[in-house]
Formats: structure tokens, sequence, C-alpha cells
């Protein structure tokens, strides 16, 4: 394979920046398609010789995997970190405007509670917000 270094307009840069983006692609594969499209249609590169190559510069730059499907146990932990922040959000919004006594108190020792197990304390940055 031999290496041409290739001077580009810009207004032919941002179609093949625009071309790559469309087709999750990189822009030298965008390019290298563009070329062998125009060599096909020139009768200048053979049918097999176009298809391995369009093969070679239609592989995407990051290959998506379909996201599994969520376990019960995944489901309910996320219900309970979605409760449990929501429960810091509003403890943190009324931090300032009560004064009952221990109720701060009360509060650090849940924040403390939940911040112990490794699924709610990566989850719940309110929790930190809940000290004095």
């Amino acid at each position: 394979m031999a290496k041409m270094p290739l001077c580009i307009d810009p207004a032919m840069l941002q179609a093949l920046i625009d071309y790559a983006q469309k087709h999750r692609i990189s822009t030298l594969y965008a390019a290298q398609q563009g070329l062998c499209k125009s060599m096909r249609s020139e009768g200048l590169l053979s049918e097999n010789n176009y298809q391995r190559l369009m093969q070679i510069y239609d592989k995407p730059l990051v290959i998506e995997t379909p996201p599994q499907p969520k376990t019960p146990m995944e489901v309910k932990q996320q219900q309970i970190i979605d409760e449990k922040n929501r429960l810091f959000h509003s403890v943190r919004d009324q931090w300032d405007l009560t004064h009952k006594p221990g109720w701060k108190d009360q509060w650090i020792r849940e924040a403390e509670q939940w911040g112990s197990l490794p699924f709610i304390s990566s989850e719940i940055p309110s929790k930190k917000e809940v000290k004095p």
C-alpha cells in the first residue's frame, strides 16, 4: 500500500467530515470510499476490487453493541437509587430551613448508611451535600 500526501480544499474537507459523520466512519475512510466509487464509475477499478475495498472502508469507527436488558436485581437497585436520590435532594433543599433538634444528625447518619452501599455511593452525589 502506497502513501500519498493529499491537499484538500476546505469545502471538500467539510463534505468529507459530514459524510464520515453520517456514515460513522473516519474521514480517511470517507475519502477512500469516494475514490473507490469514482474509479469504479470510470471503469478503472474492477467490481471485485471495488467490493473488497468498500468492505474495508465501510467499517464504523465505533462498533455499537445493543444495550443488554437489565436483570430484575438491577431494575430494583435502580429504583432504590432513584428513590434515595430524590429523597436526598429534597433533604438538601430543606437543610437550611429546618431547625428541628436532631433532624440534621438523622440525615447525616442516613447518608452515611447509604453511602456504604457501592451501588448507591457511586450514584448519589447529593448524599455528600447533606452534611453541614
